[in-house]
């Protein structure tokens, strides 16, 4: 599909930004909305942030639980004068069948802007994915123990620039110097000291800045392993087939269900983009699920690499395995 979200993105693009928004903040929002006017119009796709999913109301209906009203926050951009533009906020209030929209007015108090009747009368063409849920349009970022050990990362590395800072110039001491005396010293000056005290430059040693360095180290590893673990789902280390396939099922999930969360969004808008349109095939997509079989395990890239070093395979066998 092209221009999915009339801004020019197809499906391909469209997908890679709706998922980074799930994957950033929990889970993401689609409404599929079709202008009123024209016969030449077609419907839309457009993502929401949970930040701009207001509020909602839901029932059952059939048994199944559907959405009776929703409340979605948005930005507009308008013409003003001759040349300039100005963004108005608005909120969207959709029920089956029907939407209003409510803009400020100059008291700043939320007024009927507009309203109307949708294509769609039964439902709300509204769909979400999830990529931690928490409860319905509630969701925790996946990556959320990843941020705070960068924020850790962030602060661990700032006191260390700090106390580099200051201990990289050393401090003049003087022992056994008259407390009442000022001193002043400069590469120009000269100090007579009395004989039992003593001058000299005090600095710490490399040492103490060791339990720094290795904890940076320690959370930077702590990094990389939840990143990888996320996103590839098994460890960088040979296992037997057996651990391998009880570890996936464990840590694959979380990239499993976005992908599935994916998928399911993306039918579920196929279907609403269907009914504008009047089409009863609504079709139906895919979205890979499996982050592994693309990857050569360490004995497999160890194996190719003998077989090429022995010219059993070719250099392009080798390349492409």
């Amino acid at each position: 599909m092209f221009d999915v979200d009339l801004e020019g993105n197809d499906l391909n693009v469209w997908l890679y930004q709706t998922a980074r928004t799930a994957i950033s903040f929990g889970h993401v929002g689609v409404l599929v909305d079709a202008p009123t006017e024209g016969d030449k119009t077609r419907p839309y796709w457009v993502t929401y942030a949970p930040k701009n999913i207001l509020g909602w109301r839901t029932e059952i209906v059939e048994g199944t639980r559907q959405l009776s009203q929703l409340r979605l926050m948005e930005q507009v951009v308008e013409a003003d004068g001759k040349y300039g533009e100005k963004i108005i906020k608005q909120i969207r209030v959709l029920e089956p069948g029907r939407y209003e929209i409510h803009r400020k007015d100059k008291k700043g108090e939320y007024k009927l802007h507009d309203e109307g009747e949708m294509s769609i009368k039964d439902k709300i063409p509204f769909s979400v994915a999830y990529a931690n849920r928490v409860g319905m349009y509630e969701s925790r970022s996946p990556l959320y123990d990843i941020a705070e050990l960068n924020l850790k990362h962030y602060q661990i590395q700032s006191d260390l620039d700090n106390i580099l800072h200051i201990s990289s110039v050393p401090l003049l001491a003087v022992f056994g110097y008259p407390n009442a005396d000022e001193i002043t010293t400069g590469p120009n000056e000269a100090l007579s000291l009395p004989p039992e005290s003593r001058m000299e430059y005090v600095s710490p040693s490399g040492d103490s800045y060791d339990s720094q360095f290795t904890r940076l180290k320690d959370i930077g590893e702590q990094i990389n392993t939840l990143s990888l673990s996320a996103v590839l789902g098994t460890k960088l280390v040979g296992e037997s087939a057996e651990a391998k396939r009880i570890d996936r099922s464990q840590n694959d999930s979380t990239m499993m269900v976005i992908a599935q969360q994916m998928q399911d969004l993306i039918d579920n808008c196929l279907k609403f983009h269907s009914e504008y349109l009047n089409e009863p095939n609504a079709g139906s997509s895919f979205v890979n699920r499996d982050f592994v079989t693309a990857r050569l395990e360490p004995q497999e890239i160890q194996s190719l690499l003998q077989l090429f070093t022995a010219g059993t395979i070719s250099q392009e066998h080798y390349l492409h395995s």
